[in-house]
């Protein structure tokens, strides 16, 4: 399901309101982290929503194949027709999981491979650094090396994490730095193509909630 993502650009500033994290937050174009599978477009979409069983248009049929996202989910009662879609098991991979409703299915979807395949881990490191966002390379590579689809999947066991990976911890609240550390946040970003902008700017966020809540870390 597409939500309405608010772009401003005024005096060479861009001004993006999300409904992603429900902030606004600014970048300058010059000092963006650009690449064809990170883009605006892409922050008016959350995971695995019910669109009415009208599956969208711009996941199904351009968001991966044009390239402009490695990975889609659908929350869905027509998991046979998105199978049926994303079929070329030379391009993709496929996950289909059960839900709390026995009508609706989830169906995960990735291009072949690992993020490693698609970003250099050591811009995606160092990019983050400058922004005073260090990264536990204990966590982060390894997840890097992974098949994406079994990140997006839940397959993905890291002793080094708290808590089990899961694509949803964007959207899980307060506790999600504590318990994932950015490291899981920048994945997330990375699969559902968000802008590193996005992604920084959340953790910033979050890192400025457990400053003024000590007692919640």
């Amino acid at each position: 399901m597409k939500h309405d993502t608010k772009i401003i650009k005024s005096r060479g500033i861009v001004t993006i309101v999300s409904p992603l994290t429900n902030v606004s937050y600014h970048y300058n174009p010059d000092d963006q982290y650009i690449s064809q599978y990170l883009s605006e477009e892409n922050l008016s979409y959350y995971v695995a929503e019910n669109n009415e069983d009208e599956e969208d248009e711009y996941l199904l049929n351009h968001a991966l194949q044009e390239s402009r996202k490695l990975c889609a989910t659908f929350w869905t009662k027509n998991a046979e027709q998105i199978c049926r879609v994303f079929n070329d098991s030379s391009r993709y991979n496929l996950f289909v999981g059960d839900t709390w409703k026995e009508e609706y299915k989830l169906v995960y979807v990735a291009r072949k491979g690992k993020l490693s395949d698609y970003f250099d881990l050591e811009e995606i490191d160092a990019w983050y650094g400058s922004r005073n966002i260090p990264v536990n390379c204990a966590i982060f590579d390894p997840m890097f090396e992974t098949e994406m689809i079994d990140l997006l999947s839940g397959k993905y066991k890291n002793p080094a994490l708290q808590t089990t990976y899961s694509i949803f911890i964007m959207f899980e609240g307060d506790d999600v730095l504590r318990d994932y550390g950015p490291e899981g946040l920048i994945i997330s970003g990375l699969l559902l193509g968000y802008p590193l902008e996005a992604t920084a700017d959340l953790i910033h966020q979050l890192s400025l909630y457990f400053i003024d809540n000590p007692r919640r870390i």
